[in-house]
């Protein structure tokens, strides 16, 4: 029971990532600049998080030293990236490519 209270939120944020990318694109702005710089950040702050649930999740149910926590949760954090990107070739107005991994 322990680890499902350690893995719950980094599922539930795993579930969000994937249903804001099912969702059509929008635009915040025409310049381009600003919207490439907007979703580059949003980005790099959702994977952040990732990063971080997952490796809390992994530091609170394995014995594993502390850096091979944080590899796991980048190699996950990469990979769950490259898997959302695949996904996005999928929707309609959205375009998967491997830059934005």
């Amino acid at each position: 029971m322990k680890q499902v209270k350690f893995w719950t939120p980094t599922i539930i944020w795993m579930t969000l990532i994937f249903f804001f990318s099912s969702k059509q694109s929008v635009r915040v702005s025409e310049i381009y600049f600003l919207q490439f710089l907007f979703f580059k950040t949003l980005h790099l702050i959702e994977y952040a998080i990732l990063f971080i649930l997952f490796y809390w999740s992994l530091k609170n149910t394995t014995n594993d030293v502390d850096w091979k926590n944080r590899a796991n949760a980048i190699i996950f954090s990469i990979v769950y990236a490259f898997t959302d990107e695949i996904h996005q070739v999928f929707v309609s107005s959205r375009e998967g490519r491997l830059r934005d991994v």
